[in-house]
């Protein structure tokens, strides 16, 4: 099970890294990527991402009570899972709609939700990352 989550909190955060701080700023560098298309790769990506982040939160969720891990630690463990589920039910419930008008060619407000996003997937990377070095040290 230790094995497991490991496993989990390592290609977690791999995977946050590579979609959230290289492809997705990479993909609109690109000078044939137009915003449009930017945007609706992105949300193909990013909600393919979050099936797969939400299958690894399981997994760890699941080994760490199979673990019966303190639940004083717990708390650090789950704090990923806690940020997936913000970013899931709040910020996509802000973001897709935004995306989807745009792509129809709607001019939208400014917001500060992808700022949040960011922001939240740069402590959800780090979190990850003490999590899984925790579990090794343990």
């Amino acid at each position: 099970m230790k094995t497991l989550i490991i496993f989990s909190y390592f290609f977690w955060s791999g995977i946050v890294f590579a979609i959230s701080f290289v492809e997705s700023p990479l993909k609109f560098k690109s000078p044939l990527v137009t915003e449009k298309i930017g945007l609706s790769i992105g949300q193909l990506v990013f909600h393919a991402q979050n099936k797969i982040e939400w299958i690894l939160s399981i997994l760890v969720i699941i080994s760490l009570f199979a673990l019966k891990t303190d639940s004083k630690i717990v708390v650090l463990y789950l704090l990923p899972s806690f940020i997936l589920v913000t970013q899931t039910i709040i910020l996509y419930g802000v973001l897709d709609p935004r995306v989807e008008s745009i792509l129809q060619g709607i001019t939208v407000q400014k917001s500060n939700a992808h700022l949040v996003y960011i922001i939240l997937e740069l402590l959800k990377f780090i979190f990850l990352l003490i999590s899984g070095i925790r579990i090794i040290k343990s």
